[in-house]
């Protein structure tokens, strides 16, 4: 069997001698237009799961890696002079370029051709010339582009830009650092990868970095391959206090877009993408090399176990895929997290760095605290302190109570409330399913319910008004003796309609809007919800918008409600990382 593999990073590397070390009698090639004397690339991130892979593969790889890693077990938050720590994370470094002599030596041994320094042949050449083609080569892939059409390739661009930069401060954690500049935050991601080096990405909202005059240092000629210097001297400017007198250290280093890649399939014929050149992750959850370097383990093994190539091929797909998408899927989260950065600036540390860990999904409450039990108690204390509490021996933060409108709530559940049946113990509030109350004996009705009900639950009632709700409505409710109102928004003469509302309703009673999602930005949303606050707008109900029910609370300082219910341990996530004040609980 004849194999090409374009591209000699990790992922084609790896691929090369797993493929080769199964069957000694293939011809296994690979072509990488840069040298081995080209440095490109800084530090690389390893967690145990991958290193426990690349250990059973049996190849002595993982024996030479472990001799260069640098060993680490804690993130930290620098943020608001203040430096947060999570501990018993278990990460590993080493230098990219390590990595590469360590994979190109065992491919010398093993007996694979290795070009350097050489373009490949044309693909077309190759996929004629051999009987598999591995495309290894990159998120800017040229075969993914000469075969688009088959492979049906997707970007998503960020709205943030970034550089790779190193320090030669040692780091001991993996970093994360933010300063407030005149225009905005700027932020850094930060590891340790060898005894005198760490790497460094500095990232920015497009807006701040072309206020802060990035963009006219981007726009300068400059030779290839030599790094944007001016740029690289304002942020060792803006990060002095983090480096502490030491510096930022470039190679080749440009400001760059994040592009996320995602394919509609990664075969063609003898013709299969691998790593990068198939799917992307966003470096801030520090997978892209472990993603590669496991579709080359599991490109190999489907090759192991089937003679047939398209059936192997096919075999590789479907079993990395969801893998992918998986991993794909927490990425995004995370780079929504780092373009969100603008307006989470107000958050309390605790807070803040809670939501920061927890982002992209795969770092859980439960997880957090099985690693640093200590870090989680601190979190949980400062939230029943905010709460009223003294910080000792703290509720469960679903359990602390909330004040809407001068209303004690006596805790941040949320329930339905049905005309009959008894409703669950647990609820600081209780809403209805959505009403007309279009009439008096309706009204009545739910007058003697709630009355029955305040005889024994210390909790507040609210009246969830339908799209069809008028000003009498609003009244009725009011005279029915619930606590609390929400209207959905109008679709027209939005402010009049709600402003005529709230007038009818009393001052000392919660006033709930529901924003239900019709089309608009998250800045006409955030937009129509100050105005909504300067009605006297107690609290927002944002329709299957997390996220957006979150950057509004974070603007306007409107209390959120999460529709739909959640778990016990997803509540109390939310509650800690600030994505909501009150949450509908699903199953405990």
């Amino acid at each position: 069997m004849r194999i090409a593999v374009i591209g000699g990073g990790p992922g084609g590397l790896y691929f090369a001698i797993l493929a080769k070390r199964q069957d000694p009698a293939r011809e296994v090639t690979v072509w990488e237009r840069h040298t081995t004397g080209d440095r490109f690339g800084f530090g690389l991130v390893f967690s145990d799961e991958t290193l426990d892979r690349i250990a059973d593969a049996g190849t002595g790889i993982a024996a030479a890696m472990a001799r260069e890693f640098v060993r680490w077990s804690d993130i930290e938050v620098h943020y608001q002079d203040r430096v947060q720590v999570a501990g018993g994370h278990r990460f590993a470094g080493l230098g990219r370029m390590t990595l590469l002599r360590i994979l190109r030596e065992r491919c010398a041994e093993l007996g694979v051709g290795l070009r350097h320094g050489t373009d490949a042949p044309p693909v077309d050449e190759l996929a004629r010339s051999h009987d598999l083609v591995v495309a290894a080569d990159g998120a800017n892939s040229p075969v993914r582009t000469r075969y688009a059409k088959v492979f049906r390739p997707r970007l998503d661009v960020s709205r943030c830009r970034y550089m790779w930069l190193e320090t030669d401060r040692v780091l001991d954690a993996f970093t994360f650092a933010f300063v407030q500049t005149e225009h905005g935050p700027v932020h850094l991601h930060a590891y340790p990868y060898s005894g005198d080096r760490s790497t460094v990405i500095v990232e920015t909202d497009e807006h701040i970095w072309r206020e802060l005059g990035f963009d006219r240092h981007a726009a300068e000629p400059r030779w290839p391959g030599e790094s944007d210097e001016r740029s690289v001297a304002l942020c060792e400017e803006l990060f002095g206090d983090f480096l502490d007198g030491h510096r930022l250290l470039p190679n080749n280093s440009q400001w760059l877009r994040f592009s996320t890649v995602r394919t509609a399939t990664w075969r063609d014929r003898n013709i299969v993408l691998l790593g990068d050149a198939a799917h992307t992750v966003h470096f801030s959850i520090g997978s892209g090399t472990k993603l590669a370097m496991d579709d080359a383990f599991g490109l190999a093994s489907a090759l192991d176990g089937t003679p047939e190539l398209e059936t192997a091929l096919e075999a590789y797909e479907t079993a990395r895929r969801p893998v992918v998408e998986s991993y794909q899927r927490a990425a995004q989260s995370s780079l929504e997290w780092f373009e969100s950065v603008r307006w989470r600036t107000g958050q309390p540390p605790e807070e803040f760095g809670f939501t920061l860990l927890t982002r992209s999904g795969r770092l859980s409450r439960t997880k957090l605290r099985s690693r640093d039990p200590g870090y989680v108690a601190a979190v949980e204390s400062w939230f029943d302190r905010r709460a009223g509490g003294t910080g000792e021996s703290p509720l469960e933060p679903v359990e602390q109570p909330f004040s809407l409108c001068g209303r004690r709530l006596p805790n941040r559940l949320v329930a339905d409330l049905a005309e009959t049946g008894e409703p669950h113990e647990e609820a600081g509030l209780y809403l209805t399913e959505p009403l007309s109350l279009s009439d008096d004996h309706q009204a009545s009705r739910w007058a003697r319910r709630i009355a029955a009900l305040r005889q024994r639950e210390d909790a507040l009632f609210g009246a969830r008004l339908s799209g069809s709700w008028d000003s009498p409505a609003v009244r009725r409710a009011h005279e029915a003796g619930f606590d609390l109102v929400e209207i959905p928004v109008p679709r027209k003469k939005v402010l009049d309609t709600v402003a005529g509302a709230r007038a009818d309703w009393p001052d000392d009673k919660p006033f709930v809007v529901r924003l239900e999602r019709t089309g608009e930005s998250a800045e006409e949303s955030v937009a129509l919800a100050h105005s909504l606050a300067k009605l006297g707008v107690d609290a927002i109900n944002v329709s299957g918008a997390t996220s957006l029910g979150e950057r509004i609370r974070l603007e306007t300082g409107m209390p959120a409600l999460v529709p739909g219910a959640v778990s016990w341990e997803e509540a109390n996530a939310l509650l800690l990382s600030g994505r909501a004040d009150l949450v509908s609980l699903g199953s405990r």
